[in-house]
């Protein structure tokens, strides 16, 4: 259901094309943050800029907001060229890591005030303030001082501060790492119902990739100032592009392998004493070293059965999950239970098969670095 009076008249694509940032007469002199960026987002999707710190998600995030020049490349939304314009002249609007609320201002105040700054009139802004107050559920604690309110209420009053400038485009930093992890989980599931309520669009930063999984239309994958991966939550786990992803979405068991031939898309590899058939990334020829890529929720155990044999060198139990460590001769791979309750737990030092999905494994080339 559409919010009335809360969702932008007018949502256009936002096209981040052959971006480059070069930070020049600093410490990190000629240092390439970011480096060819290319993307277009839709008029309502939410989109991910994932990667571990450094690797220019933040850079990125403020040249779209105008706090950072390009070094060379445009920002467009829609039609319009937004190199030159003024942050608060981009219909954007930032939902900071450290909230940045004025503490001496109420919360009624501090999310009317970009509106007093456009001299919208009082009538209008009281309108705007009380329907996104009660959108964020803050009916009740206008009159407080930030100091005076939760981690989650200072967080919604940011959001709600972002919110009544009616922006296109919702710029989110890390917005959620100062708050405990219950309340993070809260949180995430509230912004992607308001997102997807309203219908505006979001590019969102994080290094958090449970996040990143949960929110996203899209993820933006980046490692060291270049794209490496653009794709559905399901693509980017499923069908990493490069070594760097598979290792940094979740947890993957590399095996080494070799092509024996291609087809159509596919590699004829040897995994575990089974030839198999591969789907593949990037470029494979026979006679390429590659990496398989297990994840540790795909290989099954039992005592009876069993492609390979193992043997079990540790058993960690979290409750809804066993993690075990298997040594199988040539290497000790991750497995992952989600079903404790449904078997039993097997004690460190038992011998165990090893089953696993062909549909599962994933290949990639083999980097000339060692993983």
């Amino acid at each position: 259901m559409e919010q009335p009076g809360l969702a932008h008249a007018r949502a256009e694509a936002l096209i981040l094309d052959d971006l480059c940032k070069e930070f020049e007469g600093t410490e990190q002199e000629g240092v390439v943050a970011v480096n060819h960026v290319s993307l277009t987002i839709q008029p309502g999707e939410f989109v991910t800029v994932l990667g571990p710190s450094g690797c220019g998600k933040t850079t990125t995030l403020r040249m779209i907001a105008g706090f950072e020049k390009p070094s060379r490349g445009n920002v467009f939304l829609g039609a319009r060229k937004l190199n030159a314009m003024p942050p608060d002249k981009r219909e954007m609007a930032m939902v900071f890591q450290t909230f940045a609320l004025w503490p001496h201002m109420t919360v009624y105040d501090n999310v009317a005030y970009g509106l007093r700054v456009r001299h919208t009139p009082t009538a209008v802004i009281k309108n705007s303030v009380e329907m996104v107050l009660h959108l964020m559920n803050l009916v009740g604690v206008e009159k407080r001082l930030p100091s005076q309110l939760s981690g989650g209420q200072q967080q919604r009053v940011a959001l709600a501060r972002a919110l009544v400038m009616k922006p296109q485009v919702l710029l989110f930093d890390e917005p959620l790492s100062n708050l405990d992890a219950k309340l993070r989980v809260q949180m995430r599931i509230e912004i992607r119902r308001l997102q997807q309520r309203l219908g505006v669009t979001a590019v969102y930063v994080t290094h958090d990739q449970a996040e990143a999984m949960t929110l996203s239309d899209r993820i933006v994958v980046m490692h060291q100032g270049r794209v490496e991966q653009v794709g559905t939550p399901a693509e980017i786990y499923q069908k990493p592009a490069s070594v760097f992803v598979a290792d940094f979405i979740g947890r993957a068991n590399f095996i080494e392998t070799r092509v024996e031939s291609t087809h159509n898309g596919t590699a004829r590899v040897t995994v575990f004493g089974r030839t198999l058939n591969v789907p593949y990334a990037g470029e494979l020829r026979a006679g390429d070293e590659a990496y398989a890529i297990l994840r540790p929720e795909a290989v099954q155990l039992s005592q009876t059965t069993g492609d390979a044999r193992g043997e079990i060198r540790q058993a960690t139990y979290l409750g809804s999950q066993v993690e075990y460590d298997v040594e199988t001769g040539e290497r000790t791979l991750t497995v992952i239970d989600h079903e404790p309750w449904a078997g039993h737990v097997f004690s460190e030092g038992t011998s165990i098969g090893i089953t696993f999905h062909e549909a599962s494994l994933h290949l990639l080339p083999r980097p000339n670095a060692h993983h």
